[in-house]
C-alpha cells in the first residue's frame, strides 16, 4: 500500500484501468458509505434514534420525518446507542470514538461527554481516550456498563458520568455486551477472539472464559479457515443457560461463523459458517427467535430458547433489500404508525412478519430499513455528508 501513497490520483486511475471521472465517482460513493454508516441505534416510544460515523444523532419517527434538529454527538463515530432512566426523565447513553455520552433523549439537550483513562505509553506520552463500542443498561436504570477500546468493561454512573468499577477483562478492543438478568452475569466479546462472562456485582471479576473459534468448533463445522478470528457479536440468556457468538476473520473474503455453546461447560451446541462477517446478534423474545446480520445484508433467524432445535440449520435467511451490510438490528412491536393506518401506503398487513411486529435493520447506507418478513414497510432516510469527488 505504501507504493499507492505515492501515487497521485491520476496515476491511480490509471492503475485501476478506469476513466478518471469513473474512479472519482467510485472513490466518492465508497467514502459516502464509510462516512455516512449507521452502528448505533435504540427505539424507544415509537422515535427512532440512529447514531451516525459522521458525528450526528438523528431522531425519526416511523414516517421518516426528523424530530427536532441532529444532534452532534460529541464523540465523532457513533458505536452504541441505548435509553436509560425512567419514563418520566429518559436519557440517551452514546458511546463511540472519544468515550461516552448522556443526554436528554427527547432533544439531545444537555449532553456530557466522558472519556476513559489511556494507558501511558513506555516514553510517557499517551494515546488518545479508549473508543465505547458497547452499551449496557443495568437494572434501575441509573448506571450502564461501557464496553471500551482498551479491553476494560466500565461502570458508569449516568447522572455524574463517574466510573464505579471497572475489569480489564480483554486484550483487545471489546465490540459488544449482553447481560444475563437472572445470572446477574455480563458476556463481553472482542477483537481478541475471546468472549469472557462476568460477574460485575461486588469486585468487578471474570468467571468464565470462552473461544470464539476452538478445536471444538473446528471439529463441528468444517470448512472454517485457518486463520486468526475476531468476535463481534453474542448473547447470553437471562438465566446464562446459552451463550450465542459471532464474528469473522482476518480476511474478509473468508466470511463468517457463529455457534451457541453451553454457558457452563463451553460444549458446541449448534454452529454455522456465514458467507459474511457477522456483527450483530438480536433476540426477540415474543417470536423465539435469534436474529444475525451479517456484512452481506443477510439476516438470519435461529430457535432463541431451544439451540438443538436448529440441527445447525437456521429458520430463515432474508436479504435486507437497501443495505450494502446490517451492523444494528432492533425487532420490536410494530409502531402504531405502521399498524394500523389503513390509509399509509406502509400499513402491515396480516401475513406480514408476526402481524405486529417489525425488523428495524441498519448499516452501511445513511438510513434505516423497516421490514415485516420480506416485504419493505419503510426506508427512514438520513442526510447524506456532503462529499465530494477528487480531483
Amino acid at each position: 500500500m505504501a507504493q499507492f501513497e505515492k501515487l497521485s490520483f491520476q496515476e491511480l486511475a490509471r492503475f485501476a484501468q478506469l476513466p478518471q471521472d469513473e474512479y472519482a465517482r467510485q472513490i466518492c460513493n465508497q467514502r459516502k458509505v464509510e462516512e455516512s454508516s449507521v452502528f448505533g441505534m435504540c427505539l424507544h416510544d415509537d422515535v427512532l434514534a440512529m447514531g451516525t460515523t459522521f458525528d450526528q444523532i438523528f431522531r425519526l419517527d416511523m414516517h421518516g420525518r426528523p424530530i427536532g434538529e441532529p444532534q452532534p454527538s460529541q464523540l465523532g463515530r457513533v458505536y452504541a446507542l441505548a435509553v436509560a432512566g425512567d419514563k418520566t426523565k429518559p436519557i440517551l447513553c452514546a458511546g463511540g470514538d472519544k468515550g461516552v455520552a448522556f443526554s436528554n433523549w427527547s432533544d439531545g439537550s444537555h449532553c456530557r461527554l466522558h472519556q476513559s483513562p489511556a494507558t501511558q505509553y513506555p516514553d510517557g506520552s499517551f494515546p488518545p481516550p479508549p473508543e465505547c463500542n458497547a452499551l449496557v443498561v443495568e437494572a434501575g436504570g441509573s448506571t450502564v456498563l461501557c464496553g471500551d477500546g482498551d479491553g476494560t468493561i466500565r461502570r458508569r454512573d449516568i447522572e455524574t458520568g463517574k466510573i464505579m468499577d471497572e475489569v480489564q477483562a480483554h486484550s483487545d478492543m471489546i465490540l459488544a455486551l449482553c447481560h444475563a438478568s437472572e445470572a446477574h452475569v455480563t458476556a463481553s466479546c472482542s477483537e481478541d477472539g475471546t468472549c469472557k462472562l462476568l460477574d460485575l456485582r461486588d469486585s468487578a471479576k471474570v468467571v468464565k472464559e470462552f473461544a470464539g473459534v476452538d478445536d471444538a468448533f473446528r471439529k463441528a463445522c468444517k470448512d472454517l479457515p485457518d486463520e486468526k478470528h475476531w468476535c463481534g457479536a453474542v448473547h447470553i440468556d437471562s438465566h446464562a443457560n446459552w451463550i450465542s457468538l459471532a464474528g469473522g476473520f482476518q480476511e474478509c473474503e473468508s466470511g463468517g461463523w457463529f455457534c451457541t455453546r453451553y454457558a457452563q461447560t463451553g460444549e458446541i451446541v449448534r454452529s454455522y459458517k456465514s458467507t459474511a462477517s457477522v456483527r450483530c446478534l438480536e433476540a426477540d423474545e415474543r417470536n423465539n427467535e435469534l436474529l444475525m446480520a451479517s456484512d452481506c445484508a443477510f439476516v438470519t433467524g435461529w430457535n432463541l430458547r431451544d439451540p438443538h432445535a436448529d440441527k445447525n440449520k437456521p429458520r430463515f435467511r432474508r436479504k435486507i433489500n437497501g443495505l450494502p451490510a446490517v451492523y444494528t438490528l432492533i425487532a420490536a412491536d410494530a409502531p402504531a404508525a405502521l399498524a394500523q393506518n389503513a390509509d399509509n401506503d406502509l400499513a402491515m398487513s396480516d401475513d406480514d412478519f408476526g402481524a405486529d411486529r417489525v425488523l428495524i435493520s441498519a448499516g452501511a447506507a445513511p438510513h434505516a430499513v423497516v421490514t415485516a418478513k420480506d416485504r419493505v414497510l419503510a426506508y427512514l432516510q438520513l442526510p447524506v455528508p456532503d462529499i465530494k469527488p477528487p480531483v
